[in-house]
């Protein structure tokens, strides 16, 4: 019976933490330990790389997000409300970039892109830039050609082969 009302008791003040301290913050912790956590681009945004694209609000955020995934981009967090889209630089690079809209008028939006990386931020900056003004990136081509090398290198099969690595599992 007492053992009982110490799970109560338990249950009951762990509510009342969770309550005072808002679901927020309990969300924000979590993906804190799942590595998917915003915080940190949010809070570097005022070191953030700033750049004004001709286009709406709504036309840039969608334009960025599927020339991203057009790119193999990892986008691991979206927030439409907020105009924020959090990516990793690369399949093999995961240190995390955000990309923040900001409507200057109705035909002009800023993006702002901020990371802990420096060169994550230039990087992810052109490679944005490159997508909203349809002009290439060398620098991304090269960040393709060297991600490519890694996953060979990492299958130790060259890539021209049609064969994924499951299927060669399968066969072995």
């Amino acid at each position: 019976m007492k053992f009982s009302k110490r799970i109560f008791a338990v249950i009951g003040f762990l509510s009342l933490v969770t309550g005072f301290l808002g679901c927020a913050a309990v969300t924000e912790g979590v993906k804190g330990v799942l590595g998917s956590s915003t915080r940190a681009l949010e809070v570097g945004r005022k070191n953030a790389l700033k750049e004004t694209f001709a286009y709406n609000l709504d036309v840039c955020y969608d334009k960025l997000k599927m020339g991203l995934l057009k790119r193999g981009c990892y986008i691991y967090a979206l927030d439409p409300q907020q105009k924020m889209i959090a990516v990793y630089v690369s399949r093999t690079d995961t240190t995390p970039v955000g990309v923040f809209f900001t409507k200057v008028d109705d035909n002009n939006t800023q993006v702002e892109v901020s990371s802990p990386s420096v060169w994550a931020k230039e990087f992810m900056l052109k490679r944005v830039s490159s997508i909203l003004t349809g002009k290439s990136d060398p620098d991304a081509q090269q960040q393709r050609e060297v991600e490519m090398q890694i996953i060979e290198k990492q299958e130790n099969v060259p890539l021209e082969s049609n064969t994924s690595a499951r299927d060669r599992a399968e066969r072995s």
